[in-house]
């Protein structure tokens, strides 16, 4: 009987445990980001040289325990994460993903965007090592700040605006429209979005040249400058609107949809025609006049 294979020396399990450990560590520290592992039973966490130069630390100056990350994570942000890890725990999430701020070595606060899966569990399927990375998102939160701010402002000046302003995307219909729309046309913007405004808003003997000119929009760019047209009110009136007309693009800059600005020019036509009515009636009285004189000097 052959028991060569009985001899061979089998592999030692400590031994075996440490270099996987050991490459486990290893292929940590080679991702750029901050990658951490941590043993929820003791609380250690293994950091990367990534996590420790993105707080702005060296190797060996601070390793905060799982329960010591109150010292590192922003007041405003500890329930948000607390919530996060409890949540996937327990089951309730298939990921640890979660976005807080954490505390650099200058003082400063910079957001990271943490993601984790567990890697060991016990016999009750309970996570009890969780390996992840925090990808540092500072930059992408700023901008994302940025923009909100410039929107929110934007959205200011549009619902104060007291002129008629109407956002029309490729197929006619309507994407935004303010507060002061609604008060001319007689609808609320969550009863006309997405509604076809060529349509709904538009005397069909109108709804060529307004279609026309919102395809040359969108297809060529450029402005309309005080286009004017009826528009049907929710009382079915019709009131005069004088428009001002702009493309707006998408990431990629192609036109997707017109900003339409108006102003209800109703009252001023009506003046305008009035006027017409009297300065006519002037003129038919004083030829009258002329002719009258004209007879009595014959």
């Amino acid at each position: 009987m052959d028991t060569t294979r009985d001899r061979r020396p089998q592999p030692d399990p400590d031994t075996a445990t440490k270099e996987a450990e050991e490459r486990l560590r290893l292929a940590l520290d080679a991702v750029g980001d901050g990658a951490w592992d941590w043993d929820v039973r003791t609380g250690a966490i293994y950091y990367s040289d990534g996590w420790y130069s993105s707080l702005g630390y060296a190797r060996g100056e601070t390793v905060p325990l799982a329960d010591e990350w109150g010292a590192f994570v922003h007041p405003e942000d500890a329930d948000v994460l607390g919530s996060a890890v409890d949540a996937y725990v327990a089951g309730r999430t298939a990921e640890l993903d979660c976005e807080f701020r954490v505390r650099t070595k200058s003082g400063d606060y910079r957001w990271m965007l943490a993601r984790g899966r567990a890697i060991d569990r016990d016999e009750h399927g309970v996570p009890t090592r969780i390996v992840g990375i925090n990808i540092d998102i500072s930059l992408a939160k700023s901008v994302q700040s940025a923009l909100d701010q410039a929107e929110g402002r934007c959205r200011a000046i549009v619902d104060t605006a007291g002129c008629i302003i109407v956002v029309l995307d490729a197929a006619y219909r309507v994407r935004e429209w303010n507060p002061a729309a609604g008060r001319i046309y007689g609808w609320s913007a969550d009863e006309v979005r997405g509604k076809d405004y060529l349509e709904w808003f538009l005397p069909k003997r109108f709804r060529e040249p307004v279609r026309a000119e919102i395809d040359r929009l969108i297809a060529s760019g450029g402005e309309t400058v005080d286009f004017e047209n009826p528009i049907i009110t929710r009382t079915g009136d019709e009131r005069d609107v004088l428009w001002n007309a702009s493309q707006l693009v998408d990431s990629e800059g192609r036109g997707w949809a017109v900003v339409a600005i108006g102003q209800d020019i109703t009252e001023r036509n009506k003046a305008l025609r009035a006027r017409d009515v009297a300065l006519h009636e002037k003129e038919v009285a004083l030829d009258r006049a002329r002719a009258r004189e004209s007879g009595e000097e014959g």
